[in-house]
């Protein structure tokens, strides 16, 4: 069973049924919503013009800081590709340095095979004396070509290393410029 309340009429209808406006008040009426609703369109339109003014300037930015990256991106790539250069030439410096050990070797064994034929001809002493000296110049032509070998090794091993920090160093700016794209 509806309640008393609800059949009464509320204090708007009764408002609105007591006092009927006039034509003209009903249009100025109207003609004041639409200037209150122009002018709160005009400041969306302005709000989204600035809105739009602060997008294009932060893409901007963005295009020149990506513009930035990638010349890094790129120097660092070229510096990346010097380095693996020396290590190459470095590693081919090794390899020829060894060739070069080899054919000492090799030289020495000659020598040696032609101081056994000395000696077998009766020129024990003056084979004795050139065995000293050749020995000394295998010493040290053996320990000069190791020491050689020896800095070449040192040299690409820090080459080695400059790489890896490269490597390392591009890492992480790459982790840094996807943290920075992330967080925007």
């Amino acid at each position: 069973m509806p309640n008393l309340r609800d059949r009464l009429p509320t204090r708007s209808a009764v408002s609105r049924t007591s006092i009927q406006p006039s034509p003209e008040q009903t249009l100025l009426s109207k003609t004041q919503e639409m200037q209150s609703a122009v002018a709160e369109m005009k400041d969306e339109l302005s709000e989204s013009l600035r809105i739009n003014q602060v997008i294009t300037a932060e893409k901007e930015q963005l295009a020149r800081e990506n513009a930035d990256l990638r010349q890094e991106h790129t120097t660092q790539v070229q510096r990346l590709m010097e380095a693996e250069q020396i290590i190459r030439d470095l590693e081919k410096e090794v390899a020829d340095l060894r060739d070069v050990e080899d054919i000492a070797c090799i030289e020495a064994v000659r020598r040696a095979r032609m101081e056994m034929l000395i000696i077998r001809n009766g020129a024990e002493r003056k084979v004795a004396l050139q065995r000293q000296e050749h020995e000394a110049e295998i010493r040290k032509l053996s320990s000069y070509y190791r020491s050689q070998i020896d800095a070449t090794r040192e040299e690409a091993e820090v080459a080695i290393a400059r790489e890896n920090v490269l490597r390392r160093l591009l890492f992480l700016l790459i982790m840094i410029i996807g943290i920075a794209f992330c967080a925007c």
